[in-house]
């Protein structure tokens, strides 16, 4: 399925990647992380729990990255996935909220 990645969340992808390789040379490691969080939700987007966040039809779902501290948040459509936002696992409901928007 293909994915869909939010022009806001790219921008914050890349700014994650500037401070991790500014502060521990491991930028590249982070982007790899993500990356890897687009194609787990390309084969198989469901298998990942809901949030509570969206509507019954369009539930909004969440990828904990593997290495980093963050989350991806995405809802699927009939043909393709579409991340909304990528923050950070201690961000608070009203970040969170107001992020998926």
């Amino acid at each position: 399925m293909q994915v869909r990645v939010r022009s806001k969340v790219k921008a914050e992808v890349a700014r994650e990647r500037d401070y991790y390789e500014e502060d521990l040379e491991r930028g590249s490691d982070f982007v790899d992380d993500f990356e890897d969080v687009l194609h787990r939700l390309s084969y198989l987007p469901h298998r990942f729990p809901a949030t509570g966040l969206g509507s019954s039809e369009l539930p909004i779902h969440r990828c904990l990255f593997r290495r980093y501290p963050f989350i991806a948040y995405f809802v699927v459509h009939d043909d393709y996935v579409e991340v909304l936002a990528v923050l950070h696992k201690r961000s608070g409901p009203s970040k969170i909220a107001k992020a998926v928007r």
